[in-house]
C-alpha cells in the first residue's frame, strides 16, 4: 500500500493500539474499495 506522506507521518505517531486500528481500516478500504459498506464508509 501506498501512503501520502502526511498519512505516514501520521500513523508513525499513533501508539500500537491505534497503529493496529488505522491499519486494520485502511486495509478494508485497499480490498473493497468503493463497495465497502457502512459503518466503516462514513
Amino acid at each position: 500500500m501506498e501512503l501520502e506522506p502526511e498519512v505516514a507521518r501520521w500513523l508513525d505517531g499513533l501508539d500500537d493500539q491505534w497503529w493496529g486500528q488505522a491499519v486494520f481500516h485502511l486495509d478494508l478500504l485497499e480490498d473493497r474499495g468503493v463497495l465497502l459498506g457502512e459503518p466503516y464508509n462514513r
